[in-house]
C-alpha cells in the first residue's frame, strides 16, 4: 500500500503505455447494468446507448439485496454459470463498485457520465481509498483499467474492507479523467457485514 502523498499517481501516468484496448469482461458488463439503476432517468438516457453496443446479453436470472441505503447498495447476482456479491457506493458525482466472484480479487467499477472514453479501451488508473493509494503487486499506484464510455474497471488483490472503513472518500484518477465520490461513514460498517456475509456465502 502507497501512502497518499501529494498525488503519487500523477509522477508515474506519463510513464504508463497506453498500448492495445481489451474487451469488457462480461463480469464488468454485469456490474454496469446494475449500476444504472440507481442514477436518475435523465442520466440513464445518456448512459444506456453507451452500454448497448457492448451489452453481452447476459441477463440476470436472479439478484437478492442485502442492503440497500442512502449512498450504497450490496447485491448478489446469479445467472447460469456465475455467483458474484457487489458494494455498490455512491453520491451524486458517480459510483464506484467493488464485486467479488473469487476470493483472491476484487473487480472495481466506477461511473461518471461526463467521461467519453474510446470504446474498450486500456488505459492507466490510479485509486486512493481514503488515505491509501492502492498498489500492485509490484508496488506501483498505477494499474491496468479498461474504459468504455462513462465506465473504467479494473481488477485488484488488495483487500479493500479495512481501507472503506475509515476512507471518507474515494478517488478515481486516469491520465485525462477524475473522480471522487464521498463515503458514508453512518452507512459504511453496515454495508461491509452485509457485503462479508453475501461473499461468506459464495465462497462455501
Amino acid at each position: 500500500m502507497v501512502q497518499c502523498n501529494n498525488n503519487p499517481a500523477d509522477e508515474i501516468f506519463a510513464r504508463f503505455a497506453c498500448d492495445k484496448p481489451r474487451r469488457l469482461t462480461r463480469r464488468v458488463s454485469q456490474i454496469v447494468w446494475s449500476t444504472i439503476a440507481h442514477i436518475s432517468p435523465a442520466r440513464k438516457r445518456l448512459i444506456i446507448p453507451l452500454l448497448i453496443s457492448t451489452s453481452l446479453s447476459v441477463l440476470p436470472v436472479k439478484d437478492t439485496v442485502w442492503w440497500d441505503t442512502s449512498g450504497g447498495k450490496v447485491l448478489e447476482h446469479r445467472d447460469q454459470t456465475d455467483v458474484t456479491c457487489s458494494l455498490m457506493l455512491y453520491d451524486d458525482n458517480g459510483s464506484v463498485t467493488f464485486q467479488w466472484d473469487d476470493p483472491g480479487r476484487t473487480t472495481v467499477t466506477a461511473i461518471n457520465i461526463n467521461w467519453q472514453f474510446p470504446d474498450d479501451w486500456k488505459l492507466p488508473l490510479a485509486m486512493r481509498v481514503g488515505d491509501v493509494w492502492l498498489s500492485d503487486r509490484g508496488g506501483s499506484v498505477v494499474t491496468e483499467a479498461v474504459g468504455h464510455g462513462s465506465t473504467v474497471a479494473f481488477t485488484t488483490a488488495q483487500p479493500l474492507d479495512d481501507l472503506l472503513r475509515p476512507a471518507h472518500d474515494i478517488e478515481i484518477r486516469t491520465k485525462d479523467a477524475y473522480l471522487s465520490i464521498a463515503v458514508r461513514h453512518d452507512k459504511i460498517e453496515t454495508l461491509l457485514s452485509r457485503a462479508r456475509l453475501c461473499r461468506d456465502g459464495i465462497e462455501k
